[in-house]
């Protein structure tokens, strides 16, 4: 490869050389040919002014004679003294016009055709110009002087006929022989300039042909296996996806690939010659880095090189990137080269993994205590609904009862919360008519929960809010979102506001907001006193994973999770902020005219509880559970059969055929849970009702033969209209 390199640089200087001599031929050829066409281009513009000259002479012997006429028709001296002033100056150019054509035309060598037009022949042109020139001075000496009115119409009526005969025909003449000799000198020109172009092509063709293309081939050849070395070599370079980086054994780069560029956010051009420690070396780490390159060099051992190191690089801008790196050397050539690849994306996917698994698991504990907890509270709302039967008389214990039995419904709400925060709860497919309001009263106590004390809650409610379709659990994952936002926007304290309103998009508001369409909307405000966001941020923080907080503080997603959830809800979001007065977020939700049900009535009515009079099988681990279920069915004239053991339950079913439907808890200790039990059940003609405090795992495995669950708590009406439900056939197997 070395004896090819110099092969080529020798056919390249005397291919130099070769070049040069052409090429100073080619320019004396040139420049001659530019000083020919020069001169003749001259020439060309000098026969186009003589024409001219010749074209005017005609046009002034015409304009003195009808100035002539203009001064023996004036009516008065004092015109007829300013016609014979232009016919003066008339006069006089034609005169200094006429001198100056003779001399042009001598001293460019007069053609024998032109003397003789001018000089020639009697009279000649010369001496008619003169002579009518002397005899327009004639007229007007004599116009001036008014002695005798006949002479000088006999003067200009000689000056007419001497234009119209004598000077018009001449110069006519002279005009079209200048015409044909310009004509004639312009084809010469044109011959002479294919000539001179045939020279020119000549001679770079013997030079391509001769000089240039055998130097070429040859170079080609010698080339060929460098320069395919190279192309493989600048292929591999772009087409890598880890950055390739040499350098030499000062620490100058001499290589920095696309991939480099896009990873250290350098461009090649500006850091090839550079020292490497300064721009991508953290400083902590270039002076062992430069040791490292003088030891190698001086010949000592590395356990660097060959291996592959987790290390941190540093970004143009300043920041650390996590690499991977392995590193080679050319001892022959003092150069070293790396291989390098990025690592932010696995270490943010690895973070993301372990965020999950931990997310995951204080879900899965989470599930766990709702389903203990779920199981005491149906303890105590199953004793305060059957106290309220045997206080039925006493006024002010029922109110007692009544404000128990709230309570208890707020902690079971409450565990319904969790769950659905923690992906616990069962997914809901569809959305449902809610009331906003409804929504945001809710969610007050667990917003000033997830907020410091600093941060005050304000709520401006509009009373006659319409009604909207959404997913409620969406709905108050959005709002916490955006109240978690407001929070850490606000470091120092603030005020969060959540306000609602109605609204009515008209055509012209959407035109300037394309993604709004018009409508009627309920919009749901939330704003807050903190920081703000810059102008130059704001269009981007929808965008997933994107984020402004400090690594570790945010996943990206909480924005980009409202605006789906807007979108999805067929509404829309914006946002509107101003750096350190605050950020104000609206959500559109279109109107709905569909009736929304009381959340609090829900599961309370006693009026027209459906009642029955079949044997139901109660299992369920939790004895006290299992007696205030018997005891609600017997109420509703049901004949129950209690146990806590799954193995007992088996043995009733088989059995006792009187058994028209089971009611078993689904989470069952003994290895047989609800699933189980429901499909021996079915098995056996029965019907089958679950019910669970963990509805996480319940739902999980609801498609298991597609058994109805009813959530723990539940009250005696729940409960009664699912057991007729299911044992008129009308759900569950």
């Amino acid at each position: 490869m070395q004896g090819a390199r110099i092969s080529a640089n020798k056919l390249i200087a005397s291919l130099t050389k070769r070049q040069a001599i052409v090429l100073v031929s080619l320019f004396i050829l040139a420049s001659s040919g530019f000083g020919a066409l020069e001169f003749a281009v001259s020439f060309l513009s000098d026969d186009g002014a003589i024409i001219n000259m010749a074209g005017r002479q005609r046009m002034l012997s015409q304009r003195v004679v009808s100035l002539g006429y203009q001064i023996i028709t004036s009516p008065s001296d004092e015109a007829k003294q300013s016609v014979r002033s232009n016919m003066e100056n008339a006069v006089a150019s034609m005169e200094a016009e006429h001198q100056r054509l003779i001399e042009i035309s001598v001293g460019r060598g007069m053609s024998n055709e032109l003397n003789a037009l001018y000089f020639g022949r009697a009279p000649t042109l010369d001496k008619s110009i003169s002579y009518f020139i002397k005899r327009a001075r004639y007229f007007m000496d004599l116009e001036l002087s008014g002695d005798d009115r006949r002479l000088p119409l006999i003067v200009l009526y000689d000056i007419a006929m001497m234009s119209r005969v004598e000077l018009l025909q001449g110069l006519e003449s002279v005009v079209s022989r200048y015409q044909f000799e310009s004509q004639e000198r312009a084809n010469r020109l044109l011959y002479s300039a294919f000539i001179g172009l045939l020279i020119f092509t000549f001679v770079l063709a013997f030079s391509w042909a001769g000089v240039f293309r055998p130097l070429a081939r040859k170079l080609r050849e010698e080339l060929d296996a460098h320069q395919v070395s190279e192309e493989v070599k600048s292929s591999i370079l772009d087409a890598a996806l880890d950055a390739i980086v040499t350098i030499d054994g000062n620490g100058a780069i001499i290589e920095f690939n696309p991939a480099a560029e896009r990873i250290f956010g350098h461009l090649e051009q500006d850091v090839v010659g550079k020292e490497i420690a300064d721009l991508i070396i953290p400083e902590q780490h270039r002076a062992a880095h430069r040791a490292g390159i003088a030891r190698v060099i001086d010949g000592g051992v590395t356990k660097v090189i060959g291996q592959r190191l987790e290390m941190h690089g540093l970004h143009a801008d300043g920041h650390e990137i996590p690499l991977e790196l392995a590193i080679t050397q050319l001892p022959t050539h003092g150069l070293f080269t790396g291989f390098i690849r990025d690592l932010t994306g696995q270490k943010r996917t690895e973070e993301a993994l372990r965020r999950s698994q931990k997310l995951e698991a204080v879900g899965q504990l989470t599930g766990g205590i709702a389903h203990d907890f779920n199981n005491l509270l149906g303890i105590i709302t199953g004793n305060l609904e059957l106290l309220q039967k045997n206080l039925a008389n006493d006024e002010k214990a029922n109110r007692r009862l009544d404000t128990a039995l709230k309570s208890a419904r707020r902690g079971a709400d409450l565990t319904r919360r969790l769950l659905a925060f923690s992906r616990q709860a069962p997914t809901v497919v569809g959305n449902d008519p809610i009331d906003i309001n409804d929504a945001v009263t809710g969610m007050l106590d667990m917003l000033q929960r997830s907020l410091t004390q600093i941060v005050q809650v304000k709520t401006k409610l509009d009373p006659a809010l319409w009604k909207t379709v959404v997913n409620r659990s969406e709905f108050e994952d959005a709002l916490l979102n955006l109240a978690i936002n407001a929070r850490d926007a606000m470091p120092d304290g603030g005020t969060l506001a959540i306000e609602t309103s109605n609204i009515v998009v008209e055509a012209e508001h959407a035109r300037f907001d394309p993604n709004l369409q018009p409508g009627e909307y309920i919009v749901l405000m939330v704003s807050d006193s903190g920081t703000g966001i810059s102008k130059d941020i704001v269009d981007k923080i929808f965008e997933p994973f994107f984020t402004t907080k400090e690594r570790g503080k945010g996943t990206g997603l909480g924005l980009s999770m409202v605006y789906g959830f807007a979108r999805r809800s067929g509404g829309h979001v914006r946002v509107y902020s101003e750096l350190g007065v605050g950020t104000a977020f609206r959500l559109y939700f279109p109107r709905s005219h569909a009736h929304v049900a009381d959340p609090g009535q829900i599961g309370t009515e006693t009026s027209d509880i459906p009642r029955g009079t079949e044997t139901v099988l109660v299992i369920d681990d939790e004895l006290h559970l299992a007696e205030i279920a018997g005891e609600f069915l017997s109420d509703l004239g049901y004949a129950p059969i209690i146990t806590t053991d799954t193995s007992e339950a088996v043995r009733l079913l088989k059995e006792r055929s009187d058994i028209d439907l089971i009611f078993s808890d689904v989470v069952m200790p003994g290895g047989l849970d609800g699933f189980g039990l429901a499909k021996l059940a079915t098995d056996l003609g029965r019907k089958v009702l679950l019910t669970s405090g963990f509805t996480g795992y319940a739902h999980q495995h609801q498609n298991d033969g597609g058994f109805s669950v009813i959530s723990k708590p539940y009250s005696k009406a729940d409960l009664a209209r699912m057991v007729r439900t299911i044992l008129d056939g009308s759900d569950g197997s």
